[in-house]
């Protein structure tokens, strides 16, 4: 112990010294230690500075300075900017000073300096040996991968999605992207490139062009820019080595190689995967992104997953034009709608044609649209250099002559038609292009060949014509240039564009015809002696073929397809014709002529529907036909003189045979040409859905049957059923199965597609009787890929006992039974467990059906009894009434204890015991007896399901059945279906839920799409199970707030959102989840009887001093019929807070729109039938739904205004606002206690209380502060408090109004109030529709301010308009119901014509004061006669354009024109005259009726009940001219005794209808002869009915 005292005490004294030896040392050395540290801040300078000219010099050179570097530099600029040397000295010179009177030095500030300075040198040493860098920067890798103008397409997304997929696979090395040249391939790669750096997939990524001619070397550089690598070696092969291992290490990397034209050797690149292959993975080392126009290529380079880049949309289409080229509208949208329908979907085009066009006015837009309609678009900027060089690479790159004349032929149609590969066959085999080739068959095969090549090339699309249309002939036209020309194409043109054309050289004409009228010269095909193809449709020969048809002596194709035929024998004398169609046209008989024809290899009378007769033994003289096309067409087989069957045997080069055999017993007895047909479509039987059946066909080998099995002639068909790759079976009778009635040797070997439907008394009660000893030991259609079952009554099952051979069926990929009421089940268990390939499933109307699999295993077996169906894609069950499960799995195994509980659980339609984890769309409708579809513990295996559709099930309680997060705790959040994109669940009236969850989120992270309608029951999406927990259903509160999505429920990706009939929900969202939907963009709320908001919530402290936009990319909103809805938010919290909702006061105006929210990308909103709102926005919100375009407000019986509240000072003070700058539309209809879309002016209430306002006061629509400047169509309808609508300041802000539309408005008594300034025009300039329906007090569309009741005549303000109002492109005028107008136009200057220039329509409906159409300020019943006033139009009136006149119940009118107004409206094509009881003639006569009164466009005249007319002229001996007149209808003129008293000329007029509604009519010869007659025939009934 002493000992350890004694050390201590030593360390202890030792340490006191060194503290104290220091702090001498520090007093002592103070001037040395601050003069050392003077140094080292000096020679930190210089270091620094030495540093510095590395960084600048490396900045140069674009290297990258080292993070340790900069910090350093960093660290060394913040020590000398402490200015420690200048603190230090200030400090020395303090601690110079004596203490004690200048007796002893100042110890304390001595010791501090000198330790600071200590300290400080220090810090600055280690800063100096920090600072000893051996190099400052490095060389970084090229950012080559730049996405840009990359755009979410739809068409883009699949692919897209399909190829981060690929490049997450462990097992896919190589993935390929491919399409037309300009489709956006490139872009494509590049955003994939982009996206797998964002999400971490890959370490580095590096891309390179390859090219048509690819240069190693050069692609090697690129890659290893973009990787930082730096090559030793100058030899490709040592590059590719330094490469390999570069690519070696545990780096992720994605290379993209771009524009592939050919195989490329990667190991001479320096690309393995030969080190992956050993690791057993390519998670480490690379993978491989290709890019080509040939699907061939990427085959090549070994691809294991390849994506077509799809051509864009119409719609896509016009988004990337108007990207480019701003905003488009009025004449500019039009004309661009044309201009991207000419790119056909090409990116590079459209593009092409944006940036030539983008600042051009309109005559540049119109001419680039000129140069693509002629096809001549090679003179717009960019259009040669980026399209048309790159198809024309793309061309030259196919490298085989054959294939680049097809693409030519191809080029030859028009743009975007859809070109049948057997008129592509029909056009090489004539124009000889196919070296080698003999026989139509192997001419088939050849093309077959050739159009996949250019499919893969990406020069022709799949089911459209080819890549890049163009026609150049019209411009060649102009040119001359058509002279010598070997192959032309003329596509719905005049023929007549031929006649002045060198022909000579002619090999191919193609003539498509749209003009039925359109005839074709004789001498048309006099100098086309070298014409070898000559193909027509569509026209029409009424007599016979030109006789010019002589000259076409070497002509070796004549397709004559869609055209009108009659006399055609003088095909016979075209000899050298190889092939001869007539596919589709009108023709009755084949001529025997044609029996010379003895080249002939193919002959195409198929779809000819009139063709009753071949006469007999001519088609057994044409003994070289190949192929025989009589499908749909004639059927008259051994009747008569006809053609017989047994002809055919004589055909012993027959190949391909499509015909229709009515009756089975005429089939021959020796089958010989049956047994050498490579391809056939042949129907026996009347059955009725041949065209439909072998248009869609995809079998070589097709046979259709309705058959009789007793027949024995059914054997000698054998041949037929046996090779058949496609059977359709209808009618079959006397059968109990088809494996063992039709066939009991090989159970057909290579049928792929099989259709049975029952047409009269079917008996098949199986489609497999596996209990037929022959059949049992055989595989059953083992090729067998579709199964399509309909009307079966008495089908009980597919398969009748068990197949031995798992074979059969084992191809099987598509399943479909309609209307089999017998069926229970399609598959056993034994069966389906080895449906490996099956890939839809499809059930609907079956009544009995009640599983998919039936469970078959016996007791004690412990066979495994789970079935997966791992490419299943499809499965659609609908109208299924007793359908329980897909695989109940309810077997003889089961224990009672265990089938009691199967009771009392509902059974889903997927349990563990079956797994479809292909699965991606499941369709369930009208289900009655399913309960849930899923269980909880499977769900999770259902990951690539894309569209789940539940609909009309009256049983279904939830969607998914359990507790979510049972089994595992590890993550509060699961992630269910991560690839669905649409979900739908419709009327399913017991749907509580769709599932639950114990303190569990649920995410949908892919869904777009979700469709909510008519669940009544359902109240929440996602169930909190802790709230339910001890508790029954009924003891959980339903007064409390019901969210239909809360907290526990994100949707990140959801863009359409539509809920309906949910009448539990109070509120669709809780204000703390919403933000999990900032994708949403339509949302739609509807019959929600209990719903009060849309989102409930407090908002929060944080947002009370600005908006908070909710759901920022909303731009469509929906709300109808919500009876209790009172906003879309909840109120504010400082309304709220504190208070119970018994303290809120109820009555205050419920906005839609809460104060402080903002929808700020909103566009369209729809407000229908919610009675509690009184307005849509308050004053404060507006102002942030600045895109809004569309607003609907209808059948909301309080709303009193659009926009609630006071307009501040800072905005009344010089100027209107300008709300919702894009409004383009405002709908408010049935709106009954509306006043104005804006509250009055504050200084109208300031101070007052609503009882000090009068509410009689007049009723703006609109404010006289506001503006909506770019509105285009007003409607207003059952607005009954609106006076008026717009104020006389206000109107002039709405110059781009179109439309405006006001219906059944009672309190309405004029559009516009005058103000004080009624000098000023009122101008419309671009109003094209007016409608002023039932608007009973109307008086005018404008009253001046300064006129009173003391200084003008009252029915002034009975007129429309005056002479104020301009409206000159006014093109539809509709007035109905506005029982006080007098006229329509009041103007004080007489002199003047009244011109209205664009109107076309007019229609005038029951305005009983109507006196004239336009009245003048100087007529007074003084100085004119009262009648004139009675003329709807006077001769100062014109409407040069009018085609449309309407004048119904105006009953003070006494006639419509007078004689010298007529010639104002010459393009009235349409006069209807209803119910006028004062109109005594259309037309009052003058004193020139020497002269001819013409319509000359008049096509209808309609005189209805008018019970004074007399004539349709009331004076004067007229001629009428109606050289257009074709439509008369005369009902309920008595007094008519003629027509007119001078002759009518109507030429196309053949009746006078007597009736509307029925077909009644008299033609006596001429128009006065009949009306006259009518007249006769009518006294005459009248006085028999006296008598």
């Amino acid at each position: 112990m002493v000992s350890i005292v004694s050390s201590a005490a030593s360390k202890v004294a030792d340490y006191t010294f060194g503290v104290i030896k220091r702090g001498i040392g520090y007093i002592i050395y103070v001037d040395s230690n601050v003069q050392d540290l003077k140094e080292q801040v000096g020679n930190l300078e210089d270091a620094r500075g030495r540093v510095q000219h590395s960084v600048d010099r490396a900045i140069r050179n674009a290297e990258k300075i080292e993070a340790d570097v900069l910090k350093w530099l960093a660290n060394v600029e913040k020590k000398l900017t402490e200015n420690v040397e200048e603190k230090l000295k200030k400090d020395e010179e303090k601690a110079k000073k004596k203490c004690f009177f200048a007796l002893c030095p100042n110890v304390k500030s001595r010791y501090q300096v000198s330790k600071k300075a200590v300290e400080e040198k220090h810090a600055i040493s280690e800063l100096l040996e920090q600072g000893k860098f051996n190099k400052v920067s490095y060389s970084p890798p090229i950012e080559g991968v730049v996405t840009k103008g990359y755009k979410a397409f739809e068409s883009r997304t699949t692919a897209l999605k399909g190829i981060m997929e690929a490049l997450k696979e462990s097992s896919v090395r190589i993935v390929g992207i491919y399409g037309m040249a300009g489709v956006g391939k490139t872009t494509l790669a590049k955003e994939v490139a982009a996206r797998v750096k964002e999400e971490h997939l890959f370490d580095e990524v590096a891309m390179t062009i390859v090219t048509h001619n690819p240069d190693i070397r050069k692609i090697q550089g690129e890659i290893a820019d973009m990787l930082g690598l730096h090559y030793k070696n100058e030899t490709v092969s040592g590059r590719a080595i330094e490469l390999r291992e570069r690519l070696k290490t545990d780096k992720k990397i994605l290379i993209v190689l771009d524009d592939l034209w050919q195989k490329l050797d990667l190991e001479e690149v320096g690309i393995s995967f030969e080190d992956q292959a050993a690791k057993g993975s390519s998670i480490a080392g690379c993978k491989i992104l290709l890019t080509s126009r040939s699907l061939d290529v990427l085959r090549l380079m070994h691809a294991e997953k390849s994506f077509k880049v799809e051509i864009l949309s119409q719609e896509e289409s016009m988004i990337l034009f108007a990207k480019t080229v701003g905003d488009i509208s009025g004449d500019y949208e039009r004309r661009a709608n044309e201009l991207v329908k000419k790119c056909e979907g090409l990116p590079v085009a459209i593009l092409a044609i944006s940036n030539a066009l983008k600042d051009k006015d309109l005559t540049s837009w119109d001419d680039a649209l000129l140069q693509l309609r002629r096809s001549n678009p090679s003179n717009i900027e960019g259009m040669q250099d980026n399209v048309y060089s790159t198809i024309e690479l793309s061309y030259k790159w196919l490298r085989n002559e054959e294939a680049q004349s097809l693409f030519l032929i191809c080029g030859l149609h028009p743009q975007s038609f859809d070109i049948p590969v057997f008129d592509l066959l029909q056009y090489s085999f004539g124009l000889d292009l196919l070296e080698g080739i003999y026989t139509m068959e192997e001419a088939r095969k050849r093309i077959d060949a050739l159009v996949h090549k250019l499919k893969a090339s990406s020069l022709l699309l799949e089911g459209k014509g080819y890549e890049w249309g163009c026609n150049h002939l019209k411009e060649l036209l102009k040119k001359g240039n058509l002279n010598g020309c070997t192959a032309i194409s003329l596509p719905h043109s005049n023929m007549a564009d031929l006649s002045d054309v060198d022909c000579s050289n002619l090999e191919l004409l193609m003539l498509l015809n749209k003009d039925p009228s359109f005839r074709v010269s004789e001498t048309f095909f006099k100098d086309m002696y070298k014409l070898k193809v000559l193909s027509v449709t569509g026209m029409s020969f009424p007599y016979s073929l030109p006789s010019s048809f002589r000259s076409l002596t070497n002509l070796q194709t004549l397709r004559l397809c869609e055209c009108k035929l009659s006399e055609i024998a003088i095909v016979e004398k075209l000899k050298k014709l190889d092939l001869l169609s007539f596919h589709g046209s009108a023709i009755t008989k084949l001529p025997i002529g044609i029996a010379q024809l003895t080249q002939l290899k193919l002959l195409d009378l198929s779809e000819c529907s009139q063709l009753e007769v071949i006469p007999e033994n001519v088609l057994s003289k044409l003994y070289r036909l190949e192929e025989l096309l009589v499908g749909n067409s004639f059927r008259e087989w051994n009747v008569g003189g006809n053609a017989r069957l047994e002809e055919l045997n004589n055909l012993s080069s027959l190949s391909a045979l499509d015909v229709s055999i009515p009756d089975a017993r005429i089939m021959p007895k020796e089958d010989l040409f049956l047994r050498k047909l490579e391809r056939y479509k042949i129907v026996i039987g009347e059955v009725q859905v041949h065209s439909i059946f072998f248009t869609k066909s995809k079998a070589s080998k097709a046979l259709q049957l309705e058959l009789d099995i007793g027949n024995d002639l059914v054997k000698g068909m054998e041949m037929l059923i046996k090779n058949a790759e496609e059977l359709r079976v209808e009618g079959l009778k006397g059968a109990k199965d088809m494996s063992f009635e039709l066939l009991d040797t090989d159970g057909f070997p290579h049928l792929k597609y099989l259709t049975i439907g029952e047409q009269g008394s079917s008996e098949i009660s199986w489609i497999i009787n596996s209990m037929s000893m022959r059949l049992a030991p055989r595989k059953v259609f083992p090729a067998l890929e579709t199964m399509v079952l309909y009307g079966l009554r008495n089908l009980e099952k597919i398969c009748h006992g068990e197949l031995i051979k798992t074979e059969s069926l084992s191809h099987l990929t598509t399943v479909a039974i309609y209307r089999c009421d017998r069926l229970k089940n399609l598959f056993p268990f034994s069966i389906a467990r080895n449906l490996n390939q099956l890939q839809q499933i499809t059930v609907q109307h079956c009544k009995n059906i009640t599983e998919i699999v039936a469970g078959e295993r016996k007791e004690g077996n412990d066979e495994n009894d789970t079935l997966e169906f791992c490419c299943l894609r499809s499965l659609q069950l609908f109208n299924l009434p007793n359908f329980k499960s897909f695989y109940s799995q309810e077997t003889t195994a089961y224990s009672s204890s265990s089938h009691s509980n199967t009771e009392s659980k509902a059974i889903p339609l997927f349990n563990l015991k079956v797994s479809c984890p292909a699965l991606e769309t499941l369709r369930v409708q009208k289900c009655h007896k399913l309960k849930c579809v899923f269980s909880s513990s499977i769900v999770k295996s259902f990951v690539q399901l894309e569209d789940l559709v539940v609909s009309d099930c009256d049983e279904l309680e939830e969607v998914i059945q359990g507790i979510l997060g049972e089994e595992e705790r590890i993550s509060n959040c699961i992630s269910l279906f991560p690839k669905l994109d649409s979900l739908n669940l419709n009327k399913l009236p017991k749907l509580g839920r769709f599932c639950s969850g114990i303190d569990i989120s649920i995410e949908f992270t892919s869904l777009r799409e979700l469709d909510i309608s008519d669940c009544h029951g359902l109240s929440t999406f996602h169930l909190n199970s802790t709230n339910i927990v001890g508790k029954s259903r009924g003891n959980i509160s339903l007064d409390q707030q019901q969210h239909l999505f809360n907290e526990k429920v994100s949707c990140p990706a959801l863009e359409t959102l539509t809920v309906a009939g949910c009448h539990e929900s109070k509120c669709v969202f809780s204000s703390s989840m919403v933000k999990s939907f900032f994708q949403l963009k339509e949302l739609a709320v509807s019959n929600c009887d209990e719903l009060e908001e849309v989102i409930q919530g407090v908002l929060g402290e944080e947002r009370i001093n600005s908006f908070i936009s909710l759901l920022p990319k909303l731009d469509s909103l929906e709300l109808r019929y919500l009876p209790k809805l009172k906003s879309t938010f909840h109120l504010n919290s400082t309304n709220v807070v504190g208070k119970s909702n018994g303290n809120i006061s109820l009555d205050q105006p419920q906005h839609l729109f809460h104060e402080k929210v903002s929808c700020p990308a909103l566009e369209t909103l729809r407000v229908e039938e919610c009675h509690k709102l009184k307005c849509v926005f308050s004053s404060s919100t507006v102002k942030s739904f600045v895109q809004l375009k569309e607003l609907v407000v209808s059948d909301c019986v309080e709303m009193e205004e659009a926009i609630q509240g006071i307009l501040g000072e800072e905005e009344r003070i010089s100027s209107c606002i300008s709300l919702f700058p894009k409004l383009d539309k405002l709908n408010l209809m049935e709106l009954p206690k509306l006043r104005s879309t804006f509250h009055l002016n504050s200084t109208n209430v300031v101070g007052k209380s609503s009882d000090n306002i009068s509410l009689d006061q007049p009723q703006h629509l609109f404010h006289e502060k506001i503006s909506c400047p770019v509105l285009e169509e007003l409607n207003l309808e059952g607005c009954d408090k609106l006076k008026c609508v717009f104020t006389s300041s206000t109107v002039k802000s709405f110059v781009q109004l179109k439309t405006l539309d006001i219906f059944r408005c009672r309190e309405m008594e004029e559009v516009i109030q005058g103000g004080d300034d009624d000098d000023d025009e009122i101008s419309f300039p671009q109003l094209n529709i007016l409608k002023l329906d039932y608007l009973p007090k109307l008086e005018s569309f404008c009253s001046s301010g300064n006129y009173t009741s003391d200084n003008i005549s009252l029915d002034l303000l009975q007129h429309l308009f005056n002479d104020k109002i301009s409206c000159p492109v006014l093109e539809e005028l509709n007035l109905e119901g506005c029982d006080k107008l007098k006229g329509n136009t009041r103007w004080d200057d007489d002199d003047d014509e009244i011109s209205f220039p664009q109107l076309n329509i007019l229609k005038l409906d029951y305005l009983p004061k109507l006196e004239s159409f336009c009245s003048s300020g100087n007529y007074t019943s003084d100085n004119i006669s009262l009648d004139l006033l009675q003329h709807l139009f006077n001769d100062k009136i014109s409407c040069p354009v009018l085609v449309e006149l309407r004048v119904l119940s105006c009953d003070k009118l006494k006639c419509v024109f007078t004689s010298s107004t007529v010639k104002n409206f010459v393009q009235l094509k349409t006069l209807d005259i209803f119910r006028c009881r004062e109109m005594e003639g259309v037309i009052q006569g003058g004193d020139d009726d020497d002269d001819e009164i013409s319509f000359p466009q008049l096509n209808i005249l309609k005189l209805d009940y008018l019970p004074k007319l007399e004539s349709f002229c009331s004076s004067g001996n007229y001629t009428f001219g109606f050289p257009s007149l074709q439509t008369v209808l005369v009902y309920e003129c008595p007094k008519m005794k003629t027509f007119s008293r001078g002759h009518s000329n109507t030429p196309m007029l053949h009746k006078v209808t007597l009736s509307d509604w029925l077909d009644e009519w008299r033609w006596e010869g001429s128009l006065n002869h009949t009306i006259q007659q009518l007249f006769r025939e009518k006294d005459i009934n009248e006085i028999g009915r006296d008598d």
